[in-house]
């Protein structure tokens, strides 16, 4: 008896609301759908080749990271300089590469989520890091910096710096196809850059491994 009674109401339901449709289209009294007001402004499209120079990916990572650490808490990351809600003053958020550095660093240091941080953003740091804006004569000691701070990091988690090393040695060999590419054309800049910083990055990873193995040798022979 429930599940007729109910039926019947469902189609009362449906019913009602055909009616009330048939009755809008013939009066004309439709309302089109109206958006709820925006508190944000227009937000103008960008000619592909001006993304980079106008978007600041470094000071997005920053703030990524920044909103990760804060376990995605909209108060602390407000808190921690997090630019993009309403009232924040945006003046007052990291934006050059010292103060993202700055700010990425810090992650590194004081948060006790920063394995997970740096482990969730790996692929964003490092193509970052080797990105026009980074991988150019001006800002290579940054990005070395940048490199440095992530193997710091890594060297402190296994898996980690298993991901890190297999992601350098990937990111390597691509580079090395499209530089080998481009030779004709008298190569990349870029490219030859961003080499150049991965293979420091690997070397410093390496060299870490290799002396972290070699304590942990040195401690096992002393135990005996």
């Amino acid at each position: 008896g429930g599940v007729s009674v109910a039926a019947a109401n469902i189609a009362a339901i449906r019913n009602r609301a055909m009616l009330a449709n048939q009755v809008a289209g013939v009066s004309g009294s439709r309302r089109s759908y109206q958006p709820p007001p925006s508190n944000f402004g227009p937000c103008p499209m960008l000619e592909r080749e001006k993304l980079l120079e106008v978007w600041n990916p470094l000071a997005s990572l920053a703030q990524s990271m920044s909103y990760h650490a804060a376990g995605c808490c909209e108060t602390k990351y407000v808190e921690m300089g997090g630019p993009f809600e309403i009232g924040v003053d945006h003046q007052d958020a990291a934006y050059s590469v010292t103060e993202c550095l700055g700010v990425i660093q810090e992650i590194a240091t004081s948060s006790s989520a920063a394995e997970a941080v740096f482990d969730a953003h790996l692929l964003q740091l490092l193509g970052v890091a080797i990105s026009p804006t980074m991988a150019n004569k001006e800002v290579l000691q940054s990005s070395e910096a940048m490199f440095d701070i992530l193997v710091d990091v890594a060297m402190k988690n296994v898996s980690l710096c298993q991901r890190l090393f297999f992601l350098l040695r990937s990111f390597i060999g691509v580079l090395e196809v499209q530089k080998a590419e481009q030779q004709q054309q008298h190569g990349s800049e870029t490219i030859v850059i961003a080499l150049k910083l991965l293979r420091y990055a690997q070397r410093s990873l390496s060299g870490r491994m290799f002396d972290k193995s070699v304590r942990l040798e040195e401690g096992r022979q002393g135990s005996y």
